[in-house]
């Protein structure tokens, strides 16, 4: 609407730019109602990680949306993320390769007992990608649902072999069993 009233459509320019953002916001569209489809892939990883009854284990609230079709909150709720229950420290050290051995920490401000832990490595490939940029929705979701997770940085190739960031792991598993 914008290009339009700007006239912007008059030049060859405006029309190639219109039609990229027509094909962006129907490739969002299909990858949000490709998400949709994940429903059942994530209960059967939740039965293989947790067992069968996790359900019963966790808010039936959480459980009941997994089936879930779409929604105008499921659209915006990345944007939308509540922090109010949560609390959030950062850069933890788990080891001594400085910012890339820190973690951050989140969980509820009611700090429940036997909370189920969630750890959460970044993506990137192994190359690049940081703790502070990846799932922050979903980090914020579970800490909100009882749950205590971290987000862990670890060492990036070409500067690490791949041996060094499987250790880097092991010490973030290592420090959730003495702290968490």
């Amino acid at each position: 609407a914008l290009a339009m009233y700007d006239r912007a459509l008059a030049l060859f320019g405006g029309w190639i730019a219109f039609s990229l953002n027509v094909v962006a916001i129907l490739g969002v569209a299909a990858l949000f109602y490709l998400s949709l489809q994940t429903a059942p892939v994530i209960r059967q990883a939740l039965t293989e990680g947790l067992g069968i009854g996790w359900c019963d284990r966790l808010d039936y609230k959480l459980v009941a949306r997994l089936g879930q079709n779409f929604s105008i909150k499921a659209l915006w709720s990345p944007l939308l993320i509540h922090r109010a229950s949560v609390r959030h420290i950062r850069n933890l050290s788990y080891g001594n390769a400085g910012r890339y051995h820190t973690l951050d920490l989140y969980h509820p401000k009611s700090k429940p007992t036997q909370a189920p832990i969630f750890i959460h490595l970044h993506g990137g490939g192994l190359r690049t990608g940081s703790k502070d940029n990846d799932a922050l929705p979903v980090l914020y979701h579970l800490a909100r649902h009882d749950w205590l997770c971290i987000s862990a940085n670890y060492r990036l190739q070409p500067q690490a072999t791949f041996a060094e960031q499987v250790n880097d792991i092991r010490q973030v598993v290592a420090w959730a069993r003495r702290h968490g």
